[in-house]
């Protein structure tokens, strides 16, 4: 460990590679950091930072290294940062997809508060946390501009004591789902940078984590590819999903607990947990899943409630949510999606009109009341493992009724007409429709009302919905959102702008949920675009913000580019975002990165480097 004015003098950074800073926009307002801590000269004492450039020291266990690569250890660099990198020496500690060494524990050894900065090196990611946290987050570096560099990676603001530890854990298991930021990758930690807290930063942080009020924002989960992701195997691998939320803006978590149909990740009364019996999977990120969820049934734990519970602890509510469309998927998919319920009642499904070139269709029609009932079991059963509420997943469920049987019974009931035989577009079809979904919701009202008398905590146990962008995409499936919320079934509207079912050339609606969720005090929450381009995401936020948007909801969140997700997550503060978004480079990221004079007993700052060419 080097504690020294020489380790000190991160002068300057190690900023080679800053493209933006917030030295290039005006002064943001009074406690508003322009990067919301990420950068390092987002800190006051950035020049005053103490560097550990030796990750073996000082470290537990001892034993868990080796110069060269080995089964269970972390193998050891020495490096040597260029004179303009920091000129930093040190032994940086890395291994690969298969050496699976054990976490190892680094005591800074400093007293008070500090922004902990980690070093990772390029194409490498690892997961961090003090040793007091519920669990790690994802600390990586993607750049791949320059070979061999490493970068600082924030990773919270915390008070420290002098038994404090950093604890170094590689991703174990899961080879991910294509293009996930957190596929299995090796693990590669240079330095930790920290960067003591001034009062005035100390008492910013304190009144900003105790100020809830702008946790308006809203996180989806889908249930399913975060543990292809990770194939997680302990309660913390579980908790990385819900620790990301803790002092951001996010204040509601949709967890889809029946992530397609009626499937589930633990042993259900009403569901179906898939995979065991499979013997060849589509997928190699489907036999993760798999593995991982029998793993937890063995053990007896439901990662269902460890995410209620884990969320809870960031200071959020969640609603369980159920995709209405998934019962199965085209071959050789159907393996891990079809369901008993759904492969032993094909009378129940919906089939389409035949005049339509159709027919039958792989949807269970909610006009079969053993069908509502059977969603409505295994929602029941979900929101009784502690959550806040039930959720319908409608941008994943069109349709939910169409000519079957006994849709075609009811309707010539009422109206003496099959509907085979009137337009498709008829009115009174999406007005018969409308009535079985609102059935529905009526029927799942009286389940929460029963779970709430259970509980005696007098709490109301609410339902929400997520819905497509205009009335016209909606109504025609029966989803009539005005009668929902006008009939006290719906107490929150989230909103896709995109997803299956939206009518040709659609607009988002502003106008219609203003007037029909919003007037009658229901929340609705439009989903800003996917975080790929982040000038471009907080440019849409505002937009969704200045036509009225009381807050946001994002669609399967995701941490991503650490400087992307500082400022996704502080998205709920509108005056912030704006001021970032008119005053940042959003698209040229402040990226703090060190290159190497010595990597290992090779040099790296010569005219023909190891890796040129190459």
């Amino acid at each position: 460990m080097k504690n020294t004015d020489s380790v000190r003098a991160l002068t300057l950074l190690l900023c080679l590679n800053v493209v933006a800073s917030a030295a290039d926009a005006p002064p943001p307002p009074k406690d508003l950091q322009p990067w919301n801590g990420a950068a390092l000269t987002d800190w006051a004492n950035h020049k005053k930072a103490i560097v550990i450039t030796d990750m073996t020291a000082n470290v537990e266990p001892s034993d868990a290294f080796s110069s060269s690569p080995k089964k269970g250890r972390w193998l050891t660099i020495p490096y040597e940062m260029r004179p303009d990198s920091g000129g930093h020496k040190g032994k940086a500690i890395w291994c690969g997809y298969e050496a699976d060494p054990p976490d190892v524990k680094v005591r800074p050894g400093v007293k008070g508060w500090h922004a902990i900065f980690v070093g990772t090196l390029t194409l490498t990611g690892a997961w961090v946390k003090l040793d007091t946290d519920k669990a790690p987050l994802w600390c990586n570096n993607t750049i791949r501009d320059y070979y061999a560099n490493s970068g600082d990676t924030f990773l919270k603001a915390a008070e420290l004591n002098e038994q404090s530890a950093l604890v170094f854990s590689p991703q174990r298991h899961g080879v991910g789902t294509p293009g996930s930021e957190r596929s299995k990758r090796p693990a590669g930690i240079t330095h930790v940078t920290l960067v003591p807290l001034t009062d005035a930063e100390v008492e910013r942080l304190k009144r900003d984590r105790a100020d809830t009020s702008h946790r308006t924002m809203v996180a989806t989960h889908d249930g399913f590819s975060h543990i292809c992701d990770l194939g997680p195997r302990t309660v913390e691998d579980l908790l990385k999903e819900t620790e990301l939320y803790r002092h951001s803006d996010f204040g509601t978590f949709i967890l889809h607990g029946a992530w397609s149909g009626d499937k589930t990740i633990y042993p259900s009364k009403f569901g179906h947990m898939p995979g065991g019996e499979l013997e060849d999977v589509a997928q190699r990120y489907h036999r993760d899943f798999i593995e991982s969820i029998q793993h937890f049934a063995k053990q007896n734990i439901n990662p269902l409630k460890v995410w209620i519970d884990g969320a809870h602890d960031a200071g959020m509510k969640v609603h369980i949510g159920m995709r209405p469309a998934g019962w199965s998927y085209y071959q050789p998919y159907n393996g891990l999606w079809d369901s008993p319920f759904y492969l032993n009642n094909p009378q129940w499904r919906c089939v389409d009109r035949t005049d339509l070139g159709s027919g039958e269709t792989t949807r269970m029609s909610w006009a079969v009341p053993e069908v509502r009932k059977h969603m409505i079991d295994l929602l029941a059963e979900q929101v009784g493992f502690g959550a806040d509420g039930a959720h319908m997943v409608f941008v994943r469920g069109y349709p939910l009724v169409l000519y079957e049987k006994a849709f075609c019974d009811l309707f010539k009931a009422k109206h003496g007409v099959d509907p085979n035989e009137i337009k498709d577009d008829d009115p009174r079809i999406a007005e018969a429709r409308a009535d079985i979904v609102t059935t529905f919701f009526k029927e799942l009202r009286a389940r929460l009302d029963e779970e709430e008398k259970r509980r005696g905590d007098g709490k109301h146990l609410e339902i929400s919905a997520m819905v497509l962008k205009n009335n016209e995409s909606n109504i025609q499936y029966g989803v009539d959102v005005r009668r929902l919320v006008r009939e006290r079934l719906l107490d929150a509207v989230y909103i896709s702008l995109g997803g299956f079912g939206v009518a040709p050339n659609a607009t988002y609606d502003e106008a219609f949920f203003k007037d029909a969720c919003g007037s009658q005090g229901v929340p609705y929450q439009p989903m800003v675009n996917p975080p790929y381009d982040l000038k471009g995401q907080a440019a849409h936020a505002l937009e969704l913000y200045d036509d009225g948007a009381p807050g946001l909801s994002v669609w399967d969140v995701s941490k991503g580019d650490p400087f992307t997700w500082a400022v996704r997550s502080r998205m709920g503060h509108v005056d912030e975002t704006r001021w970032r978004s008119d005053n940042l480079q959003l698209e040229k990221l402040p990226r703090q990165l060190h290159f190497f004079k010595w990597w290992g007993a090779q040099r790296m700052d010569v005219r023909y480097p190891p890796y040129w060419g190459g």
